[in-house]
């Protein structure tokens, strides 16, 4: 079997042989990409009269990695890699490459994420904490069918839209409220499904105090645990019907064996009080 690093350096040396003329002015790059909690190996075709501040398609090659293994066929693989570029180049004109941040700023969301695991990339994001969470935006940069592309802001982004902090967090939680309201849905056991229309993101409307009132009648209970599934989504429960150490135990159990890396949001389950609108943390796990 090919190791990876070999593998990667073929797909990059070799990726331009499979891409048609009109990417005859693109050169790839092999970058190393910090997502949420994970970073990634991105291969990137960068079209050289543009410059950083783009929008381009990424293919992760540990992803690809995984493919390749199945039967070891490299010109099949590759040809699998340009097909998604040019699938992607070809459905988007040139002008939504190079984003004009100014414009977007009605495109601004928020979105929860761990501290901890991602440390090297709250270096240069703006971003708020929230307990052992942090409070980041995302640009909406294009709509596809009932989903989206975004990026995360950082804070070069920021400079360009000439926002405040304040105005930032504030236009954010305006936008996300409005493209993507919360929703409940109630489960067995009384356990309370939380998320967002399009289910992407959900998670961030544990930080909605009006919201979280709301859910508090809905339960029945002043005071309730969260549970954070994922970044999209968390479960509510009465006080008064759950031990927070159980709950804890079901988080750590779902956080290994279902939730994928990339989505994970905490280790810890939180209460949160409709009286004094403060959420506060239960019980975790290391």
């Amino acid at each position: 079997m090919m190791k990876y690093e070999l593998f990667k350096q073929i797909v990059g040396d070799r990726i331009m042989e499979f891409m048609p003329p009109i990417f005859s002015g693109f050169s790839p790059e092999i970058k190393c990409v910090q997502k949420v909690n994970v970073k990634k190996d991105a291969l990137v075709l960068r079209p050289a009269e543009w410059g950083e501040s783009i929008a381009l398609p990424i293919v992760y090659l540990d992803d690809m990695y995984d493919i390749f293994r199945i039967d070891e066929d490299m010109d099949e693989l590759l040809r699998f890699v340009a097909g998604i570029f040019i699938s992607y180049t070809g459905s988007i004109g040139g002008e939504e490459f190079d984003i004009d941040f100014a414009s977007k700023k009605d495109s601004i969301i928020v979105s929860l994420i761990n501290t901890e695991s991602n440390g090297e990339l709250l270096k240069d994001i703006p971003h708020i904490d929230v307990l052992n969470m942090s409070l980041i935006y995302r640009v909406i940069v294009r709509w596809v069918g009932d989903g989206f592309d975004s990026i995360i802001m950082n804070n070069s982004i920021l400079k360009s839209m000439e926002l405040s902090g304040q105005e930032l967090y504030d236009l954010a939680l305006e936008n996300s409220r409005r493209l993507f309201p919360p929703t409940v849905e109630k489960l067995k056991d009384d356990i309370y499904a939380v998320s967002n229309m399009g289910n992407m993101f959900g998670a961030t409307s544990m930080i909605y105090e009006d919201f979280m009132k709301e859910l508090g009648r809905t339960i029945g209970d002043e005071n309730f645990y969260v549970l954070p599934s994922s970044i999209h989504q968390f479960f509510a429960i009465s006080e008064k019907k759950a031990d927070p150490e159980k709950l804890v135990m079901v988080l750590a159990e779902g956080n290994a064996n279902v939730t994928k890396e990339c989505d994970r949001l905490s280790n810890a389950v939180y209460s949160y009080s409709t009286g004094r609108g403060v959420l506060s943390k239960a019980a975790s796990y290391r």
